[in-house]
């Protein structure tokens, strides 16, 4: 979909110091938009990279739409779900924080993947070159989308925040020298002061 095997892209990639068998077993080759004729004086437009980019970028946007289309219809029906019941403030706070939750993870995608690698294709059509800058952000920022992927919830839940706490608190606490002969009320005191 973006660029083809052939002589020229083995040309390529022994200019830019691949092995022919680097080469032979590489999964994805990326994409080139405006390749060199043969005989390296005129360039052509690679309108296959062109259509895979497109596709791709319109398959993203079309996601985000329909994430943020049916986010809002969520914040709606949370919003008179609250309202409209009987329920408990903590009930309440808690339906409040799964919202937030679900925003936050809606957005992770989109700041680490999405808009890394739409300023990629962007810059490369535009500039009719690449930056392996930009390419690095893009691998980085791939694998801090998979490393923070979990964080929205673990902070913003309060269950799962005040057993994060707790459980640093521990680790805090474990450090510390407790004789053996101090009451349970005073360890307790101690965590209380040590959190």
């Amino acid at each position: 979909m973006f660029m083809q095997r052939s002589s020229y892209t083995e040309n390529v990639l022994m200019e830019l110091g691949y092995s022919r068998y680097e080469i032979e077993h590489n999964g994805f080759i990326g994409f080139i938009f405006y390749p060199k004729v043969s005989n390296g004086t005129q360039t052509i437009i690679n309108w296959d990279s062109f259509i895979g980019v497109s596709v791709t970028t319109t398959t993203l946007g079309i996601s985000e739409i329909i994430m943020a289309y049916y986010g809002f219809k969520c914040y709606i029906a949370t919003k008179k779900l609250v309202s409209l019941a009987n329920n408990s403030k903590k009930f309440e706070t808690l339906q409040w924080q799964l919202f937030y939750a679900l925003f936050a993870q809606t957005m992770i995608p989109l700041i680490f993947m999405q808009i890394p690698m739409t300023v990629n294709y962007v810059f490369t059509m535009i500039l009719g070159t690449s930056f392996p800058l930009l390419g690095r952000w893009v691998v980085f920022a791939v694998s801090g989308y998979l490393a923070t992927d979990a964080w929205p919830t673990i902070l913003i839940i309060k269950p799962y925040r005040d057993t994060l706490i707790s459980l640093m608190c521990f680790w805090k606490l474990w450090k510390v020298k407790v004789s053996p002969n101090q009451a349970i009320e005073t360890n307790s005191n101690m965590l209380h002061s040590i959190c």
